[in-house]
């Protein structure tokens, strides 16, 4: 077969979604500035963010209660799991995409990745779950983990995001409180990682281990420049760059005994000045007075999912998946271009021989390309959390992207596979009774499995699902390997992880592919051709974020998924280009229906990004980033003399859409990309010293930051001195690390008073007000009242409550009411268009969810709705 390397998909699978600035050159200037910041685009109900679950299920310890996690609804749910079938008795509504919680005696902790925030919950009560206390952790939390010798410290994963200029740091963070003691502030450990996923704990509290996310696999990139210093490219000049020649490109390299090279086995030591440590897992002394680190373990995966203590060994055991992108070119990676695994760290082993990877899909012949579907159904892709047997010799694992749970013996091999909902991500085990409970995300449900039986014998509804049909019609072609790949183990997720990046550059070209013309509507005005067909051979390029891709087509850093050539840019006919990757890269037979790629589009146009955490909360500007601001958008041609960074970088998206050619050091045609994400893409540092990512900004990753990419020959800065020229540099790169996302950063924050409210609280509860009146966000406020959980919503200035009777009331006649009853309260920011939904119209059916508690119908089913009482729009 003869792959069209127009297909060339993955990593860089949808475009857009950039991580760099891209100099474009010869554009007419075009001021596209916004006189103030965009307000946020408001949604019908629900923002889909595709929050991903990290540990969303706890098993009280007698067994009697299973906590759930409800991530779209943003809420925990409790339910008694006495009888044969569960039954939902208790909720309450926590942060802002809750992804997983932890039990301490009468308490849940429950960590809500949008919200930077960790709710405190009163259980004591199960049919009445208070929240008492919201805690702001650092951005994007996703793990927790009680430790300790008494088991009274929580330890967060969140992501560390100032000093982005500072090279040879830690970017992940564990904050951990003293469970005793709420008002000591908590104490921080830095990890020389970028974000930490999963957290767990020994046995004993004594340790507590950390799994980095997205922690790589010791590979980085050298750019085209590099090769032609190095002798390993030819130079030419300006006028003799050949139409149809094979681009400037480096190479993707990795450390071994003789040195840094290539799959071609060509030597670049001389072109990589660090070290690529590649810690994925750090241990923690959790008994220390300071919780300190003591050990960090390498080679573990690529992309770390979650982490287990084995009962009686003590070994540690990692889900993950192991990228092959140090292999070249798509034909060769067409099927088996990641592995998904158990590694297995034995603490006791030398340090050469404790970590032991096992491949969770032995069974897959890759010689064979024609597969029977039964053979697919025996895939395991996307191992998420993980749980052992008492005794350690069983583990069970949630295949998140094969709706199955993989049964492993002690030493880590599946022995048998048991099929439940779409999207398992959490477990619990119920050992006394013999059953596994299966936390289903995507299909919102809980599947009971009978171990004995290995089956499973039930399915029980989270109490509301918000999730739009768009979405849940779309998301099967995003994550289902059973159905969109060869071998049935992996799927477009496996590298746009969670509908974002892999933090890895993949060169997938292919030799046999021929090249293909750019239409000449996405030339840059001024510019009389591009200089380059898009030739079959591209090099390496880094995995783009399918985030936010609504108007931003065509796709791909060199917009080579442009749709309709006689009218491209389309972004529904761009993102249909992305079919043949099923076939040449995913290796299905053929390729998906049109209908099923719509569907697939649809849902991916819906991901948005979160908000920018370097952003200030009133989306106001520093001195440094203002000035950067100004610059961007002013006189100044900065491009080569010929137009200012706006003019290309339109606003608000950071992008015109259009392919430019990017000047002599990048040697080729590129699009503009978007700069809504750069903020991610710190880690790469061109010093010497350990590195924490081999892949930085630019379409290969070479880059170390704006300020080293503004240096590139094309740019022009007033001064007479570099020094003077690196002052503009930096106001420009800490302008963009702001650069605002689309959805405020105000968003998810999150304030419960109880009792009196400080000065504190009335500052932060006046920013609130202001920035929902400006649009940046919906406020609303949740307490309990009695046995009922009540909502509030504000909306011109005055609090409307969930019940149509009610007056609307002021912030100060809110916190009365409840004040004097100590009823904590809850503020939270939801999106634009959220609040209704978040906090008095639940399933959006137009009747008040109080006023049908009082008649007695469901306010979590449209379907039941009260009969004498009047919708509410």
């Amino acid at each position: 077969m003869t792959a069209d390397w127009k297909t060339g998909l993955f990593p860089a699978f949808v475009s857009l979604i950039l991580l760099l600035l891209s100099a474009c050159t010869f554009n007419s200037t075009d001021s596209g500035v916004l006189p103030a910041p965009a307000v946020s685009f408001r949604s019908d109900g629900f923002t889909n963010f595709e929050t991903e679950p990290v540990r969303p299920l706890a098993l009280s310890d007698d067994g009697r209660y299973l906590y759930a996690l409800n991530t779209a609804d943003d809420r925990l749910e409790i339910f008694d799991t006495r009888g044969e079938n569960l039954r939902s008795i208790g909720e309450t509504t926590v942060g802002l995409r809750p992804v997983a919680i932890a039990l301490r005696g009468g308490e849940a902790w429950v960590v809500n990745h949008l919200s930077d925030s960790v709710s405190v919950v009163d259980i004591r009560d199960p049919t009445r779950p208070r929240l008492m206390r919201t805690l702001q952790v650092g951005d994007e939390p996703r793990g927790i983990a009680v430790g300790g010798p008494k088991h009274d410290r929580i330890f967060i994963a969140t992501v560390r995001r100032d000093e982005t200029l500072t090279a040879n740091i830690g970017r992940a963070q564990v904050w951990v409180f003293n469970a005793e003691d709420l008002s000591a502030p908590p104490k921080i450990i830095t990890l020389f990682g970028s974000k930490p996923r999963a957290l767990v704990a020994s046995a004993d509290g004594r340790f507590v281990y950390v799994a980095i996310f997205l922690s790589g696999n010791g590979t980085t990139t050298v750019s085209g420049e590099d090769a032609l210093r190095l002798g390993k490219a030819m130079h030419l000049r300006f006028e003799k760059f050949l139409y149809s020649g094979v681009p400037k490109q480096g190479a993707i390299v990795r450390r071994g005994e003789r040195g840094w090279r290539d799959f071609d086995d060509r030597d670049w030591t001389a072109a990589v000045p660090f070290e690529l440590p590649d810690y994925d897992v750090f241990v923690l002394d959790a008994a220390a007075d300071e919780p300190s680190i003591v050990d960090a373990i390498s080679n573990v995966g690529t992309v770390l999912f979650n982490l287990a203590v084995q009962p009686g060994s003590g070994e540690i055991w990692a889900t993950n998946t192991e990228a092959k992108n140090f292999v070249t070119l798509e034909p060769r990676l067409q099927g088996k271009f990641a592995d998904n695994r158990v590694t297995r760290i034995l603490p006791s082993e030398p340090k050469a021989n404790r970590v032991r990877p096992v491949d969770l899909n032995r069974h897959i012949d890759r010689s064979v390309h024609a597969v029977a579907e039964s053979e697919r159904e025996l895939g395991l892709a996307q191992p998420l959390d993980m749980v052992f047997s008492p005794d350690g010799k069983q583990a069970y694992v949630a295949a998140f992207g094969s709706r199955k749970v993989g049964v492993l013996d002690g030493a880590g091999n599946v022995i048998d596979r048991i099929k439940v909902g779409f999207g398992p991500g959490g477990l619990a085990l119920d050992a006394n009774r013999q059953r596994l409970y299966v936390l289903n995300h995507l299909d919102a449900t809980i599947s009971v499995v009978d171990l004995g039986r290995r089956a499973s014998v039930a399915t029980m509804r989270l109490r509301h699902d918000p999730t739009p049909p768009l979405v849940r019609t779309g998301r099967p072609f995003f994550y289902d390997a059973t159905s969109t790949s060869r071998y049935g183990d992996l799927s477009c997720a496996t590298c746009h992880v969670f509908g974002d990046m892999d933090g890895l550059a993949w060169d997938l070209g292919d030799p046999a592919a021929t090249r293909i013309d750019y239409p000449v509507a996405l030339k840059s005005v001024g510019l009389g051709e591009p200089r380059q067909a898009l030739h079959p051979l591209k090099g390496p390029m880094v995995t783009q974020s399918l985030r936010g891709l609504t108007n931003t087509a065509p796709f791909h850093w060199r917009a080579d998924r442009f749709g309709v050539p006689y009218e491209p840019g389309g972004d529904m006919a761009s993102f249909e280009d992305f079919n043949p990757a099923f076939v040449n890269l995913m290796g299905r037979s053929s390729e998906i229906p049109d209908s099923a790629m719509e569907a697939f589009a649809r849902f991916v146009f819906t991901i948005r990004y979160p908000p920018n955490p370097i952003q200030r909360l009133d989306r106001s500007m520093d001195g440094e980033q203002k000035a950067g601001f100004d610059f961007f958008t002013g006189p100044f041609f900065s491009d080569n003399g010929e137009q200012n960074c706006v003019s290309c970088h339109k606003l608000p998206l950071g992008t015109n859409r259009l392919v430019n050619f990017e000047g002599f050091q990048i040697g080729r045609d590129m699009k503009t990309p978007q700069l809504r994400n750069l903020y991610d893409k710190i880690g790469r540092f061109n010093v010497g010293g350990p590195q924490i990512s081999g892949f930085g900004f630019l379409h290969d990753g070479t880059v170390e930051s704006v300020v080293s990419f503004l240096r590139f020959e094309v740019f022009f800065f007033p001064g007479k001195t570099e020094a003077e020229k690196d002052i503009i540099r930096r106001q420009l790169h800490h302008y963009i690390m702001a650069f605002d996302t689309g959805m405020a950063p105000l968003v998810g924050r999150q304030l419960t008073v109880i009792g009196e409210s400080s000065g504190g609280d009335r500052q932060t509860l006046d920013l609130f007000t202001a920035r929902a009146a400006a649009g940046d966000c919906d406020l609303i406020a949740r307490v309990w009242e009695g046995k009922v959980q009540r909502g509030y919503l504000l909306r011109d200035r005055v609090f409307y409550s969930d019940r149509g009777a009610e007056l609307p009331l002021v912030l100060g006649d809110l916190l009365d009411r409840y004040r004097h009853a100590a009823e904590p309260v809850t503020f939270t920011c939801v999106p634009p268009g959220d609040g209704r939904r978040s906090a008095i119209d639940r399933d959006l059916d137009s009747y008040l969810d109080g006023d049908e508690i009082l008649a007695g119908s469901d306010p979590a089913d449209s379907r039941s709705v009260p009969q004498q009482v009047l919708p509410t729009k």
